[in-house]
């Protein structure tokens, strides 16, 4: 009996062992490293808490977009700080200085100190930078920690409590994933690349647990990351000739007018501003915080939408969807902003244009902010890196955030959102040319593609 009981005891345990797909008794049980061990939870629980880390980091830079949405307005009505359209442009757009650089660098630090301990020291200037605003009496401070910083949740502490306090809550996130990332384990891809095969297998049944198929899946990351250190070093030549074929230069041609036509049309300007354009829109600073609120929760919807259409119709019919929709709303938006101008009495209806400011935030999230992220490892060849696509589109967001209060302040709403709309409906137009038919198709089809000009 008692030897039963026992075995009813320790039920749970060997149930999530048998649903995680581990095997304890297999299981190391050191810790010699600070990492959490492998006895106490399963495999699909370190991995969870693994993707924890990026999210914790991924939540804080998005603060770092929507901050300025809340912070403006919040100075402006303070009146502590005196901010004209200039200073406030260069509060909003700084953040995105460093971020083309970090792009760059970024694959690279990642390939040369590992990718945990990348992600411990992006938290490092993001936790400065969140200290920096909290504490700052000037608009130098601001200027400093937005630059160190480098999207919704912004909004919601702001639409709450005061930007003060919100640069506080933006110090928990960088320091919750310090905390997470020193309890995990390196790359187990990267310990392979740099030899460390010990500590790879370590890393790998760390994140992976025991069981025939991770032993064969381990086997197979040790047996490629073998062969691949056996090949022999591309000169600087054959990168550069690498970077100058058809089949590097048209993809990444066709991601530049796709980030191009992405910012252009607004959907950062928007994020960096939100609170002064719905303003704009209603005529009105009432239910200006909760607009914003439910702007966010439709992107956030329609960015797992987007996830769903790219498993279900192909690349050019999602990027004309999201294109045209986009361009149609923004025109609306802007013959409604003109129309007020000479008719006030259509204020009233400021409703409809918030309805459908949000149906373009919708438009333009389920394609043309998706699509090209999804595209650029299935597009780039000679493991070329993604870090210069993304430094391109941080060159565009800087481009479009820093001129918008200027835009605004010359040309009203109505002006800005037509300039938006005249970037979607030529973007658009030049993607429906160019851009071919990538869905499901392998990345040697894809290149022979391009090489043949089809």
């Amino acid at each position: 009996m008692k030897g039963d009981a026992r075995n009813w005891m320790d039920l749970p345990r060997r149930i999530c062992s048998k649903l995680a797909g581990s095997d304890d008794e297999k299981q190391t049980s050191g810790n010699k490293s600070g990492v959490i061990a492998t006895r106490d939870f399963s495999p699909r629980l370190r991995q969870c808490y693994v993707t924890l880390g990026v999210i914790l980091i991924s939540i804080s830079l998005g603060m770092v977009e929507g901050y300025s949405a809340i912070l403006l307005p919040q100075l402006e009505d303070e009146g502590v700080m005196v901010i004209d359209y200039e200073m406030s442009s260069w509060i909003a757009s700084i953040a995105t200085l460093p971020t083309p650089l970090g792009c760059a660098l970024g694959g690279l630090l990642m390939e040369t100190i590992g990718r945990k301990t990348i992600h411990m020291l992006v938290c490092i200037p993001c936790l400065v930078g969140w200290i920096v605003l909290y504490f700052s009496t000037t608009t130098t401070h601001l200027l400093v920690g937005r630059f160190t910083t480098g999207v919704a949740v912004a909004h919601v502490f702001g639409t709450f409590t005061t930007w003060q306090n919100t640069a506080l809550v933006g110090c928990v996130f960088p320091l919750a994933c310090l905390a997470v990332m020193v309890k995990v384990p390196e790359s187990p891809t990267f310990l392979a690349k740099k030899s460390k095969v010990a500590q790879a297998k370590e890393a790998f049944y760390w994140c992976r647990g025991y069981g025939e198929a991770a032993e064969l899946e381990l086997q197979e990351l040790l047996s490629r990351q073998s062969a691949l250190l056996k090949l022999p070093r591309k000169t600087i030549k054959e990168y550069v000739k690498n970077l100058t074929q058809n089949e590097f230069l048209k993809p990444l041609s066709i991601l530049t007018v796709y980030f191009l036509t992405l910012q252009w049309t607004g959907i950062n300007a928007l994020t960096f501003y939100n609170v002064d354009i719905i303003e704009q829109i209603l005529d009105s600073s009432s239910n200006v915080y909760t607009s914003m609120l439910v702007m966010d929760a439709v992107r956030l919807a329609t960015s797992v939408l987007a996830c769903y259409l790219m498993k279900r119709i192909g690349r050019r019919p999602h990027t004309l969807l999201s294109g045209i929709g986009t361009t149609t709303t923004l025109l609306i938006l802007s013959a409604f902003c003109f129309g007020a101008q000479y008719w006030p009495q259509l204020k009233k209806y400021s409703v409809v244009a918030l309805v459908v400011l949000i149906a373009y935030m919708a438009f333009v999230t389920v394609g043309l902010l998706s699509i090209p992220w999804a595209m650029m490892g299935g597009t780039l060849p000679f493991g070329a890196p993604s870090g210069l696509a993304a430094l391109i589109n941080y060159a565009f967001i800087f481009s479009v955030v820093k001129p918008t209060p200027w835009l605004l302040l010359n040309f009203g709403a109505g002006g800005t959102f037509l300039v938006y709309a005249t970037a979607g409906l030529l973007g658009t137009g030049v993607l429906s040319i160019f851009l071919p038919e990538t869905k499901n198709k392998p990345l040697h089809e894809i290149e022979d593609g391009f090489k043949e000009g089809t």
